[in-house]
């Protein structure tokens, strides 16, 4: 029998176009210039930053596994955001050029859609928001569920999560 199938990932695997067009703008993201380096010269970061900008003008998908290299986490840290970061399409102004609700819609309407179990869990935390309805779940590595469940449904602090929390302040 014939079927369609898509694989759904966690927002973060996908690059943000938003946080791409905002790369040249001072004081509303990292600017493509390093601190101390000159507009004229670009440090690593600068140039990996314009890297990814220029793979993400023609990125079908938008998912960091389609890359032809893995970007540093400073670098794609610049150009991603999570789930807690989105505004979500409708208040972002690059939502109808999202790789991650692109991503989403074609999930809505393939018959079958792969996901690993931390975007289940962040599913049922969100009281179903994140996927499509189904009628059938199976779920791989199952032994891993009760740590990860543990984990989407709980509150975890970290230096990480400050950090974010003062970005986005």
């Amino acid at each position: 029998m014939p079927f369609e199938f898509a694989v759904l990932k966690g927002r973060s695997n996908y690059v943000c176009v938003q946080r791409v067009r905002e790369l040249d703008r001072a004081g509303e993201q990292t600017p493509l210039t390093e601190p101390g380096v000159p507009a004229a010269g670009l440090g690593p970061l600068g140039r990996e930053l314009r890297r990814l900008a220029a793979w993400a003008e023609d990125a079908g998908s938008g998912d960091r596994a389609d890359l032809p290299w893995e970007p540093s986490p400073a670098a794609w840290a610049q150009v991603s955001v999570g789930a807690r970061d989105c505004p979500g399409a409708a208040r972002c102004p690059s939502g109808r050029d999202c790789f991650a609700e692109a991503a989403r819609s074609r999930a809505a309407a393939a018959d079958v859609v792969v996901v690993n179990t931390h975007l289940y869990a962040a599913h049922l935390a969100s009281h179903g928001e994140l996927l499509p309805p189904h009628d059938v779940v199976v779920f791989d590595e199952a032994h891993e569920l009760e740590d990860i469940a543990s984990a989407s449904f709980g509150v975890e602090l970290s230096p990480g999560r400050f950090t974010a929390l003062a970005r986005s302040a």
